[in-house]
């Protein structure tokens, strides 16, 4: 049940940041999602 209440948080969190944050807000915090602890980036 945990898992779950946190899926649906992380969908809700993500579906705010699409409809009302900017699109360099979205791009920043994608690209800090992708970053490797080394400090590169995981392109998937």
């Amino acid at each position: 049940m945990k898992n779950f209440l946190n899926k649906i948080k992380t969908w809700l969190f993500d579906r705010y940041h699409i409809l009302f944050k900017s699109a360099a807000v979205n791009h920043l915090r994608i690209q800090e999602i992708l970053k490797s602890p080394d400090g590169t980036y995981d392109l998937t």
